[in-house]
Formats: structure tokens, sequence, C-alpha cells
């Protein structure tokens, strides 16, 4: 990713976590292994969590909606770390109909299997389908977020205090080269690299770039698919062993 003057002056860093980012991050990291130490913990009692409040079946439906693989629609996280849960949710719930369209067929051409009728529905921007999967947005994030957000929003702090230094001691260029702390990720003469799971370029194209810490994102980094919205560089925080204790 290759920034101007002018791109730097407008870099913004998150005010926190996402909702919806990391409610989408969480169904992923309840789809794989990833990191034991840190989320098998927390894996265990939201699984728990979510057989007592009769949510499994809901999570499931949203797992295959927003698969831990190459690709999940873009609309499911429309914030860029500014939005509390029920502002976000109608973000997602007002993306128009030829965007629905447009992600859920991508979705499912990865995902080779037979389109869910209730998917369907929801690509032809059915108003009962969307008022579904908000309410299991919601209800999901109920219980494998919320609760853990005053340790999320304590290293979502942490991570922005450490930024905000960088920036006044040595300006925009200086808080990117303070990313290089992060595995794989590199700043150097107007260039940022990081461990993107594919060869992309991210072009900003003059606009601004909001950089967005995320509890749930493990090593790699993530960006928007569709490059006409507003961009954003979702990154992991890292979060040490024993958190949950």
């Amino acid at each position: 990713m290759d920034f101007t003057s002018q791109e730097l002056v407008r870099l913004r860093v998150a005010a926190g976590v996402d909702p919806l980012w990391e409610t989408a991050l969480s169904l992923h990291l309840l789809q794989n292994r990833t990191a034991p130490l840190t989320f098998g913990p927390w894996r265990r009692e939201v699984g728990a969590a979510l057989r007592r409040s009769g949510l499994l079946p809901a999570a499931h439906d949203l797992m295959r909606l927003c698969p831990d693989g190459a690709y999940f629609p873009d609309f499911l996280t429309p914030g860029r770390g500014d939005a509390d849960i029920d502002t976000a949710l109608d973000l997602l719930l007002a993306t128009p109909r030829r965007r629905l369209l447009a992600e859920l067929t991508r979705l499912h051409a990865h995902t080779r299997g037979p389109v869910p009728p209730g998917v369907r529905l929801l690509a032809d921007g059915c108003p009962k389908a969307l008022r579904r999967l908000g309410a299991s947005l919601r209800a999901y994030y109920r219980v494998a977020v919320e609760p853990y957000l005053p340790a999320m929003r304590a290293e979502a702090a942490t991570d922005r205090a450490r930024r905000a230094d960088a920036a006044l001691a040595h300006g925009a260029e200086g808080m990117l080269t303070g990313y290089d702390d992060l595995p794989g990720w590199e700043y150097r003469q107007g260039r940022l690299s990081a461990p993107y799971p594919v060869d992309r370029a991210l072009l900003l194209r003059g606009r601004a770039l909001t950089l967005v810490p995320a509890f749930f994102c493990v090593r790699a980094p993530l960006v928007l698919v569709n490059e006409s919205l507003p961009p954003v560089l979702v990154h992991p925080l890292a979060p040490a062993p024993g958190w949950l204790e």
C-alpha cells in the first residue's frame, strides 16, 4: 500500500473495536483452531453459552454466511470502529439490494454449495430476511462479543495510545513505522507492507484510510474486497494468553 502526502494527512485510527468486524472475526475463530492458547478458553465458554441460550442453530447459519475462508461479504462489516452495535446493524440493514445480490452471489461461487432459501431471500433484499439476519447478529453479539468488551476495549485503548504517541512524536509516517511491532508489517518510504493472505495492493486514490484494531483478528490483517468502499485496514491486537482470566 503506497501513501501520497495527502493520504498520510488523512490517515486515521479507529476510536476502538468495531462491533460487526469483531462479530465476523469471532465467527471465524469458532470455525477454526487458530491461537488455541489465547482463544481456546473463549471458544469453550462461548460454545457453552450458545448451547444454553439455544443460539447454536443461528450461529451455524451465521457461519455459513460468514465462512472462515477466502471470502465473506463486505456488507457484514460496514463500520470503521466508530459505531455501537445498533448503529452498525442499521448500516448493514440499509445495504442496497444490488450489493446484497452481488456479494451473496460471490460468496456462493466461493463455497460452491447450494444457495439456502434464506440466503436467496436475503439476496433479493427481502425485509423479513434482513430483519431476521439483524436479530441473529444482535443475539450472537450479546453472547460472543459483548461480555468481553471490557478486555477488548482495554486492549484497543492501549494500542491507540501507542499509535497516538508515535504520531505526536513523529507524524503519520512515524505512526505507520510503529506498526512494525506487528509480525510481517513494514513501513518504508511511503509504502506499508503487511502479511495479507493473498498478494494484493490496496489503492487509496486520495481517500482516507482507517486503521481498525481488532481483538479477534489473528495474525493476518483484513481489508474490504470491494475497492469502491471507504478503505479500512483491520489489524490484530494480539491479546496475551490468559486474558479471559
